[in-house]
């Protein structure tokens, strides 16, 4: 008695032969009969195939579903479409095998939020990600590959170096190990980091592991436009060196101008499997294809991953004031929230004025006053005082840009939470004029100095001041501190307990300013109140730039999200540096920026955002717009000032 009876179904059985008519009967989950017509009609279960086609099942051999098994083991919308064999681990990125040291490393390349699944992974092997799948009862059969790059990211994180012979044998011995436990071949990814960094002896020598052990090569090759040809060759050459058949991954030509290589890539294909080598390759079933945005950054900005384009973008900006040659510079810190409606990693819930209960990121920025450009940022988590971290992350600000900037003088200004000994003393030793803001709710003396003071003396209708030296018992070294107040009729809202540490009053609002500046007290108050700019720095970046956007659940994409939002502000100030002379030549006390600049927006609005095509006449490139002489001004100065400069 057969289990399930399928009668008179079109069938086509994968062999290329046209279809036909016929019965199948199943016992125990198995084929056990295929003729055109099954005499034995006793079955537990008959199914009417007329009109139906009825094939073994479809094998996705490349799909990036790694994780989501973990999330849905049932997978209905593969078994809708006939899939009963997926094959995961493709394009260089795999779960496993990996090394506990660059674990969270791999994990967030592979874009993978493992930790939210219910009995996520608990080991690092490939045998501990199989276990999870089986444990999850999959619907169908799924075969892991090993991803060049999760191995080359144990071994040496990001690094574009070759692997000495230590690096190379981990990378050997974590592969052949997983290969035991079941896994069934490797894939390159070649033009993602790290796999872009890796040269061909390396993939055959890996290879050669896979082969001994019965598996294949799949390979998102090196070039799929006009190098396509050169990238077939290599996967070829890994094949015949290592004696391993060769999947190539989601074949295509991209770029309408390099279709015309199809018919060379044809011949390729077919010669190579003339001459015994296994060569196989998959397509696309739609027209469209996707990758991540990390693709398209240069090599070289990807070696040592996030903190390298973080070293790109601060170089920028020192070069530019190199190039000025600014006598004076302002350095401004500060963080500024960054929030979030869904679940990222590393944000945290903290203090958040205006979305309170979200989820946000708390980077502390460097900025410079002159130019009105992000030095660099000092990422946190948003549940982190601000002054987590400031202390190194200040360090270092200072210390590179005054060796790379000798000369000038340099001078900064910050907020009551960067108010320490430590930090003070960091300013005074690298000889950095600086002002910060001192917290009543820490230093009890202030408010019993400013309530027993009787003379003040005025800076001007709304402000007056009185100064002395003074330090806190814990330190060695004293300070001049400026008290000011200014002159406001407001009623003071908040905790009631601030009112044992901070003066109210409701004539005037009072603050605390410690400086190691030798200028009068009316000159320390002004550059301390220029801190605002840095506000409108801030804004400007968020507004124009996105700065103040968390596009991806994974830290490293929202770390490069925001400096690739840096940048774009920073870029636009560059352009107007460039195309104007500094309007400021000397040092306003406030310390606005050395140039009028306009907002990106504007830019973007005036110049780019406009209707235009290009043409080429005689074969030279033409850009044809609307007759706007500002617009073709504006556009021909830029393009002058970036042609000069390059």
């Amino acid at each position: 008695m057969y289990d399930i009876l399928i009668k008179q179904a079109t069938l086509i059985d994968g062999t290329g032969e046209p279809g036909w008519t016929g019965d199948v009967g199943v016992i125990n989950g198995r084929f056990t009969a295929i003729e055109p017509s099954i005499k034995l009609t006793n079955a537990r279960k008959t199914i009417q195939g007329s009109g139906l086609a009825l094939t073994p099942g479809f094998i996705d051999i490349h799909t990036h579903s790694d994780d989501s098994w973990l999330e849905d083991p049932l997978s209905k919308i593969k078994l809708q479409q006939g899939v009963t064999l997926e094959v995961v681990g493709n394009c260089g990125t795999s779960l496993a095998p990996l090394d506990p040291v660059t674990r969270d490393m791999a994990l967030a390349d592979a874009l993978s939020d493992i930790e939210k699944y219910d009995n996520p992974m608990e080991g690092l092997s490939f045998k501990d990600y199989r276990t999870s799948l089986e444990k999850k009862g999959l619907s169908i059969n799924v075969m892991g590959l090993i991803g060049h790059g999760t191995l080359r990211i144990a071994a040496m994180g990001f690094s574009d170096k070759i692997p000495n012979a230590g690096q190379m044998e981990h990378m050997k011995t974590l592969l052949g190990v997983a290969m035991d436990q079941g896994a069934l071949g490797m894939s390159t990814g070649l033009i993602y980091a790290p796999g872009i960094f890796a040269r061909t002896p390396e993939l055959v020598e890996l290879s050669r592991v896979v082969a001994k052990r019965g598996g294949f090569y799949a390979s998102h090759m090196r070039n799929e436009a006009e190098g396509i040809l050169a990238a077939i060759d290599e996967a070829i050459t890994i094949g015949e060196q290592a004696r391993i058949p060769v999947q190539l991954s989601h074949l295509k030509i991209t770029g309408n101008k390099n279709w015309g290589l199809a018919d060379q890539v044809i011949k390729k294909l077919l010669s190579a499997r003339e001459r015994g080598i296994g060569l196989t390759c998959d397509v696309y079933p739609y027209f469209s294809s996707k990758t991540s945005l990390t693709a398209l950054i240069p090599p070289w900005a990807i070696v040592g991953g996030v903190e390298n384009v973080r070293q790109l973008s601060r170089s920028m900006v020192i070069e530019g004031l190199q190039r000025e040659r600014l006598s004076r510079l302002t350095l401004d810190f500060d963080g500024s929230v960054q929030s979030t409606k869904g679940h990222a990693e590393g944000t945290a819930v903290g203090f958040n004025k205006a979305k309170k209960g979200a989820r946000s990121y708390y980077p502390l920025f460097c900025t410079v006053a002159q130019t009105g450009q992000f030095l660099d940022l000092h990422h946190r988590p948003g549940n982190v005082h601000d002054s987590n971290g400031a202390q190194r992350f200040m360090l270092n600000c200072l210390s590179e840009t005054k060796a790379q900037l000798a000369g000038a003088v340099f001078e900064s200004r910050m907020d009551s939470a960067f108010f320490s000994k430590n930090i003070m003393s960091i300013f005074n030793s690298k000889h950095v004029k600086f002002t910060a803001s001192v917290p009543f709710e820490r230093l009890t003396q202030l408010k019993e100095m400013i309530e027993s003071r009787k003379r003040w003396r005025k800076i001007d209708n709304q402000w007056s001041y009185f100064e002395t030296s003074w330090k806190p018992k814990s330190w060695e070294t004293c300070y001049p501190f400026i008290f000011t107040r200014k002159k406001t009729r407001k009623q003071h809202k908040g905790m009631l307990q601030l009112h044992l540490f901070e003066p109210r009053d409701i004539d005037f609002d009072y603050k605390v300013t410690v400086t190691n500046k030798t200028e009068s007290a009316k000159s320390v108050v002004l550059f301390h109140n220029g801190r605002g700019s840095q506000e409108r720095i801030f804004g400007d970046a968020k507004n124009d730039a996105a700065l103040n956007v968390i596009p991806s659940k994974k830290l490293a994409g929202n770390q490069l999200f925001t400096l690739c939002a840096m940048m774009a502000h920073n870029l636009s100030r560059e352009l107007q540096m460039l195309a104007a002379p500094s309007a400021a030549p000397r040092a306003l006390p406030k310390r606005p920026a050395s140039w009028v600049f306009e907002k990106l927006d504007t830019l973007r609005h005036r110049i780019i955002q406009r209707a235009g095509r290009f043409t080429r006449p005689q074969g030279e490139l033409t850009l044809t717009m609307s007759a706007n002489q500002a617009v073709r001004r504006d556009l021909l100065q830029f393009i002058g000032v970036l042609q000069k400069a390059a």
